[in-house]
């Protein structure tokens, strides 16, 4: 298996199955071997009998969830039950293009560990967002950038390829944030790993249908993320300085 794409959905009823068909399509076209993995958490929606009823002809498996759990944990286990050799990870709300997963695809096998589709390097966008948004986003991810002295300029992108081998070095299963924190969490891990980034622009286009799943909890614990990363790198810097 080349691809496996982890697709995390809680009530998408109105995208997932427009984003499965293009999915499908764009990765067949290009002549890969590839399965979709979808990880509902519960939807009340109707989201995941969509997910069956084109399972087979989109090469989709279906996991389904109890109860919410969170973005973070969703991801872990869609590539628990993933083969591919490069996992791809994006939302489920249509706001990334998967013509782009080629790219990405062509950049993991060129050498590199992760790459991102970035909205924070050159020729990257963003499209419909409010100016509190921007600014949001813009904030968690300078803050984060600076605290931990980090390289890559966008940090909460969930539009991501992994090798293998590169989820194994950051130890992706054994990550603790449950939600979109994750994210963060795992360029943290990686740029302390020496992992090889590339960052790649994209256009982040903004859900048209149905709602954002981005609370003021997930924001607040983006930021206790970010004080515990960063406490744990002072505590290595006075355990080194007693050795």
């Amino acid at each position: 298996m080349d691809v496996s794409v982890i697709i995390p959905t809680y009530n998408e009823r109105a995208n997932i199955g427009r984003l499965l068909k293009e999915v499908s399509s764009n990765l067949a076209n290009a002549k890969l071997h590839y399965e979709i993995v979808v990880v509902d958490d519960n939807s009340q929606d109707g989201t995941a009998d969509i997910v069956r009823n084109i399972a087979r002809s989109t090469h989709t498996k279906l996991i389904s969830r109890k109860q919410k759990a969170g973005i973070g944990t969703a991801y872990q286990a869609g590539i628990r039950n993933s083969c591919g050799d490069i996992i791809i990870t994006m939302d489920a709300d249509l706001s990334h293009d998967p013509v782009v997963i080629q790219s990405m695809v062509e950049e993991i096998r060129r050498g590199n560990d992760i790459v991102i589709g970035s909205r924070y390097t050159q020729g990257g966008r963003i499209e419909s967002w409010s100016l509190y948004r921007r600014i949001v986003s813009k904030t968690a991810n300078k803050f984060a950038k600076l605290v931990l002295r980090l390289h890559t300029n966008d940090l909460t992108s969930g539009y991501r390829a992994y090798g293998r081998n590169a989820l194994r070095k950051t130890r992706f299963d054994k990550l603790t944030s449950t939600g979109y924190s994750i994210l963060m969490e795992t360029v943290f891990r990686a740029e302390n790993a020496r992992l090889k980034i590339k960052e790649i622009p994209i256009t982040f286009c903004d859900r048209t249908r149905s709602n954002s799943k981005l609370s003021n909890s997930e924001k607040f614990r983006y930021l206790i993320t970010v004080l515990n990363l960063k406490l744990g790198i002072v505590q290595q810097k006075i355990r080194g300085m007693h050795q």
